[in-house]
This record gives structure tokens, C-alpha cells and sequence, in this order.
């Protein structure tokens, strides 16, 4: 579909430089006209059930009153969502479908993407941010113990004379403190119209669920992208990295204060 127009981990401070570094490369001339320009951003994550037993004496494989669900939940506030273009610029998004029947199929797997170009003159800026929520639940008479992987793949791809795609990934659940994070992104300026970049990773959770108990695994995603194609008047170099630095600094605030916004308890 074509549209017009908490608390971070240490790592993050080297993120936010690395965003920096970034974006101060914006410190050449720009040409008078740009074009054909887009970005690809994509956080592929897959939610695995590796192992479960039953305390039924009699049939650890019994997995009576256990029900596991998946959803992806985007977000709709003005804190956590926008989107404007202007000229030929257009964007997509796509949210992922999680289905799976359970227990005969024990893996969740999904994709949430987003993209956006500009032939010839026009712009986008974007902000999208989602939770994909793992809820378990049990209302049978035995406790079972499980050992869950979430294994996911971050793509942040630019093309462009000045394209920007930045993502940022969070992780917990509400059971105990196992949380983490990871990040990745790209960008293009003039002399460097084509940068790519992919950041995996994976967490194993080992849990309990005693009778009447649940547990929820959340995965919240935020992807902050923006281009323009529009032909522009050469500027001095001197002005392209104060502009480009702060450019840098501002995408990963937004990022931030996204995140921050939409919360550790996602939407019901």
C-alpha cells in the first residue's frame, strides 16, 4: 500500500555515536539536483518454543489448559507514529502477520518493513513503531517449564543522494529482568549513494508457568527513515556537517523518545 505525503542499555551510547558519525559524513557540497532516491528497512523476528514439559507424573508431554498467542500491535499515537511526503515521494509499510496453530506448530516468525522513494523530486519522513507480543497462558492443573529463542534480523538499506533509515530494537518479558537491545541502521550523502547494513542477534528465555499463571515476551521495533530527492543549491561544506551531525542526533532522539512513549506495556 503506496501513502502520499525506559531506559536504554550502556551499548546505546555508542549507537547514538555511531548515528553521529553518520551523519557528520554529510560534510561534502551538494550538486544541484538529486534523484531516484529510497530506503528499505526491515526487522525480521522469529519466536521459537524449543522445549516444554509437563509436571503430569504420568505424561510429560501432556500440555493441557497451555495456550500461546501472537500479535504484532503498531502504533497509532502522534508520539510513536508519522508520515509525511511531498512531491512524487511515497511510502510503504508492512505489518506482520503472526499465525500459528499451537502446539502443533512452535515457532512464530514475521517481518515488519518499511520503504520509501522519490524518482525525482519529493520527500518522506517517517516514524513507525510496533510491538510483536508472545502471550502464554495456563489454565490447566500441571506446571510446565519452557525454554523459548527469539532470533531476529535488523536491515537498514539507503540509496540516494540523501536517504536515512535508522532501527532500533528492544526486548523483555514479565517474568524477570532478562532484557536487551540492539540497533541498526543507514545512511547516504553526496559521493556515498549507497550504504547497507544488518544487525542479528538472539535471547533464550527458560521459564515456569504454575496453574492459573501467565507470561508475556515482548519485542518492541522502531523505524525512523527519511529522504529527499529535491534538487538543492550547493552550500559550503563547513554548513553540511553542522546540518548533517544534527541531523544524525535528531533521528535517534526521535527514536528515543518513541520508544520511551509507547512504553513497556503494549496496547491489549
Amino acid at each position: 500500500m503506496n501513502l502520499p505525503g525506559k531506559t536504554m542499555s550502556p551499548n546505546f551510547s555508542q549507537h547514538l555515536l555511531t548515528g553521529v558519525v553518520l551523519a557528520a559524513n554529510l560534510a561534502v557540497i551538494a550538486p544541484a539536483a538529486c534523484a531516484d532516491t529510497r530506503y528499505d528497512s526491515s526487522a525480521a523476528l522469529g519466536f521459537t518454543i524449543d522445549g516444554i514439559a509437563s509436571s503430569n507424573p504420568d505424561n510429560a508431554d501432556d500440555l493441557t489448559g497451555l495456550t500461546l498467542t501472537a500479535s504484532f500491535v503498531p502504533a497509532v499515537d502522534p508520539d510513536s507514529f508519522y508520515a509525511d511526503s511531498s512531491g512524487d515521494g511515497v511510502y510503504r509499510v508492512d505489518n506482520p502477520k503472526l499465525a500459528l496453530t499451537f502446539p502443533e506448530n512452535r515457532r512464530f516468525a514475521g517481518t515488519f518493513a518499511v520503504s520509501g522513494n522519490s524518482p525525482l523530486h519529493g520527500s518522506v519522513n517517517s516514524l513507525h513503531t510496533g510491538h510483536f507480543v508472545f502471550s502464554f497462558s495456563n489454565d490447566g492443573p500441571y506446571r510446565y517449564t519452557l525454554n523459548a529463542t527469539l532470533d531476529y534480523s535488523l536491515h537498514a538499506s539507503a540509496v540516494g543522494a540523501y536517504a536515512n533509515s535508522f532501527i532500533l530494537l528492544d526486548y523483555w518479558n514479565s517474568i524477570d529482568e532478562g532484557a536487551g537491545m540492539d540497533y541498526s541502521g543507514a545512511g547516504t550523502y553526496i559521493g556515498h549513494a549507497n550504504d547497507s547494513h544488518t544487525t542479528s542477534g538472539s535471547f533464550v528465555w527458560a521459564f515456569a508457568l504454575d496453574p492459573g499463571a501467565d507470561a508475556r515476551f515482548v519485542a518492541r521495533t522502531a523505524i525512523q527513515s527519511s529522504l529527499d530527492s529535491t534538487p538543492i543549491v550547493p552550500i559550503p561544506a563547513s554548513l553540511w556537517l553542522f546540518i548533517g551531525a544534527s541531523l544524525g542526533l535528531t533521528n535517534l532522539r526521535k527514536l528515543i523518545v518513541a520508544m520511551d512513549s509507547f512504553g513497556r506495556v503494549p496496547p491489549t
